[in-house]
């Protein structure tokens, strides 16, 4: 009985520490192991007219989100359909990247790197997941598993974005101090105009 009451006040202080949200419990996919090659290139291509809608399957109720790609000029994009307005999107440096005027907002995609390397963007920690199966159009597809994990004056907030090849997002997650807030499938999809 005394080890208990010696390691109860050890457990309370272990319980208050700040702790990262705990990762989301992929399918499985090969490739997915600590270390594993990323494989960027392909998961995000920017096209005029490009479109993504999104079914969130915690609450039916909530609308579908439509995204879509507007080109501004050669390798700018105007991403429609977010809350909070409009956004451009670019590839630089070897990132996705989103921002508002000159204001980077998020760097959700690497396009190499390592499963459980992490980078940091706009007050964000992101990192690499590994690989997941991903239901889109009757199929099982291959998806990168990209976290953004931030602090808010709310709390702890974790966004999960899945990229496939050919299709960009294919699943959207979010969480709030460990509680899920929504979670949308690719329900359609269009690719946008053909790659010069």
């Amino acid at each position: 009985m005394s080890v208990l009451r010696n390691a109860l006040p050890l457990l309370l202080i272990a319980s208050c520490v700040s702790r990262p949200i705990n990762p989301w419990k992929m399918e499985g996919w090969p490739g997915s192991q600590p270390g594993a090659e990323v494989e960027g290139e392909g998961l995000f291509d920017l096209r005029d007219g490009r479109s993504w809608t999104f079914k969130d399957r915690v609450d039916d109720t909530r609308p579908e989100l439509t995204l879509s790609l507007h080109k501004i000029e050669d390798g700018r994009y105007l991403l429609r359909g977010r809350r909070g307005g409009d956004i451009e999107v670019t590839k630089d440096d070897g990132f996705l990247v989103l921002q508002r005027g000159f204001s980077v907002l998020d760097k959700p995609l690497k396009f190499s790197g390592r499963v459980g390397q992490g980078w940091h963007a706009a007050g964000a920690k992101c990192y690499f997941f590994g690989y997941d199966k991903v239901p889109v159009g009757g199929e099982q597809v291959r998806a990168l598993v990209v976290a953004v994990d931030r602090r808010t004056q709310g709390g702890r907030v974790r966004d999960l974005y899945w990229f496939a090849k050919h299709y960009g997002w294919v699943r959207i997650r979010n969480e709030r101090n460990g509680g899920l807030v929504h979670d949308a499938f690719l329900s359609s999809f269009e690719p946008g105009a053909s790659e010069d």
